[in-house]
């Protein structure tokens, strides 16, 4: 699994929000975009 960082709501009317979950590894038909950027420290 890949630990992912992303926004999300928490509750149904609420804003969005940090979160931090986990996606299935990619499969021979996936794409996966990585960016150096974001291991640079601003």
């Amino acid at each position: 699994m890949i630990q992912v960082s992303g926004y999300a709501a928490q509750h149904a009317k609420g804003g969005l929000a940090a979160y931090t979950f986990e996606r299935r590894n990619p499969r021979d038909y996936d794409v996966l975009i990585y960016s150096i950027l974001w291991d640079l420290p601003f």
